[in-house]
């Protein structure tokens, strides 16, 4: 064995190892949704009022907490090893590799930071509030939306999910070359972000709406769709030759 097939097979463990964390990473991220639904009762108001979930009784709030850990995994950091991956077949295909990288980074960064503090506050404030008096409750709810907002509406929809959407097109855009379905679904993927991120700043709620449901519900599906690609392909996620002696792998 040469040197170069050592390292070939290196690469290749390594795409399969992101690909195989990829697919966990969606499966948490779809995980987390259910989790945080099951927790609050499955009221669906809490995903537009934050501090519903405050007034609700009997919150699971191992729940909450389960919820939050699964979304810092399941959306963010699960993909660094793909974002690693996907930087490495860019840079010999586009000059925006880098940009896309970073970007790619900041979402992730930006993303786990948000869902550690929840993670963290929230459960501490509703096991607090449901032993507090009258007065002091006022005081906690209070905190709980100031904490809140500033994640949810600050660091999550307002900033991470414009480097997020760079992201996403840039890749998209190069990878409609390999896989044409899953090129197009994260460039879809890339919009939704960055329309979720634009409605924020414009102050357009619906539009902010309309991309952060779609955010929520692709990036799991892209996550899984990309980890399943990563670990049937025998050779580069970009491309579209054939490994001397093995048959072409099919496109997912």
């Amino acid at each position: 064995m040469n040197a170069n097939t050592t390292t070939l097979n290196a690469l290749l463990n390594y795409q399969k190892t992101a690909g195989w964390l990829a697919i966990l990473s969606g499966m948490l991220g779809f995980g987390s949704l259910y989790i945080g639904s099951w927790a609050t009762h499955f009221n669906p108001d809490v995903f537009t009022d934050l501090g519903l979930v405050l007034s609700i009784p009997n919150v699971n709030i191992a729940g909450v907490r389960w919820s939050m850990i699964c979304d810092m995994l399941g959306y963010y950091l699960l993909l660094i090893p793909t974002l690693f991956h996907l930087h490495n077949e860019l840079k010999s295909r586009t000059p925006w590799a880098a940009v896309a990288t970073y970007c790619g980074g900041a979402y992730i960064l930006i993303g786990a930071i948000g869902a550690a503090i929840l993670a963290t506050v929230n459960p501490y404030i509703l096991t607090a509030y449901s032993l507090a008096s009258e007065p002091d409750q006022i005081v906690l709810k209070y905190n709980y939306l100031i904490i809140n907002e500033l994640v949810y509406g600050g660091l999550w929809n307002l900033l991470e999910e414009l480097p997020a959407g760079i992201w996403w097109l840039i890749v998209g855009i190069t990878l409609r070359q390999a896989s044409a379905s899953l090129g197009w679904v994260t460039m879809v993927l890339g919009i939704c972000s960055a329309a979720d991120s634009v409605g924020e700043i414009l102050g357009i709620k619906a539009i902010a709406t309309i991309g952060l449901n779609g955010y929520l519900v692709l990036a799991p599906v892209w996550a899984i769709w990309m980890g399943i690609l990563l670990v049937k392909r025998r050779q580069g996620l970009f491309s579209t030759g054939q490994v001397p002696g093995r048959k072409p792998m099919a496109m997912v």
